[in-house]
């Protein structure tokens, strides 16, 4: 039997690690609310925020302070890191399931009194409709939370049009959405050519004429892709990519 929804977003929680050079990490329990207010204001701040396919979220920035010398300026880079309680699974199955739910602002759970009620621990969303032990490993997975609880609507009624139970909200978890996130942004970078044969004007050459092609790209899953000095080039350009995408998720919850 699906969870209680009684206090859901207090049930979804994040341990949280503050690192910080020369000091021992600092570590708590965030819940998904106080975890996208973090996440909030560290984009607002313009910090470094990149999710996880986990479905947390690690957030960088280096702090600058004046040194003891004239004009010294010293850097100390800091980082927070979010780690989902239970970490994401997203298979292809439970992607659908997720995708429907987040389609349908009417997506809902139903409970009747008796376990043993037709519906009773379905999700309904539209015309989609999660089985119950489905329904309840996405619930208490992490991946899916509950809302509000109302009458149940017609499908739930009896013959007789008496009501058999109650429903609840559903809609996608905090840690859903970053682990779906970074899947929708998994990134590579492309191996250089190395010695080629090149115009004896081009580039850096041995003596037989080749010359060394140290150029690479980065591509994502989103399909963005860009050409690069280097690999070391190419990955910094990839992960710029993943933050800026992460910071206009963040935006947009």
């Amino acid at each position: 039997m699906p969870p209680s929804p009684a206090n859901p977003l207090r049930r979804l929680l994040f341990v949280e690690t503050i690192t910080a050079p020369g000091q021992p990490n600092a570590r708590g329990r965030l819940d998904e609310t106080q975890a996208r207010s973090l996440l909030r204001r560290a984009a607002t701040r313009g910090y470094a925020v990149e999710a996880t396919r986990s479905g947390g979220a690690l957030i960088t920035w280096t702090v600058k302070r004046l040194g003891p010398a004239d004009g010294q300026v010293t850097t100390s880079p800091r980082s927070v890191a979010l780690d989902p309680v239970t970490p994401a699974r997203i298979t292809p199955a439970v992607r659908r399931d997720l995708e429907a739910v987040d389609d349908s602002p009417g997506a809902a759970l139903f409970l009747a009194p008796d376990a043993r009620t037709p519906g009773h621990g379905r999700i309904r969303s539209g015309l989609y409709s999660i089985p119950p032990a489905t329904s309840e490993r996405l619930i208490t997975g992490g991946l899916l939370t509950l809302g509000e609880i109302t009458p149940a609507r017609d499908w739930a009624r009896d013959s007789f049009g008496a009501i058999l139970g109650t429903y609840t909200s559903v809609r996608l978890s905090l840690v859903a959405r970053l682990a779906m996130h970074a899947a929708d942004h998994h990134t590579s970078t492309g191996e250089p050519r190395g010695w080629v044969s090149m115009p004896h004007s081009a580039g850096r050459q041995d003596r037989g004429g080749r010359g060394y092609d140290r150029s690479s790209w980065a591509n994502c899953a989103c399909h963005w892709s860009t050409f690069a000095e280097d690999r070391p080039d190419a990955a910094r350009r990839a992960r710029e990519h993943r933050q800026s995408r992460t910071a206009a998720l963040i935006t947009s919850l």
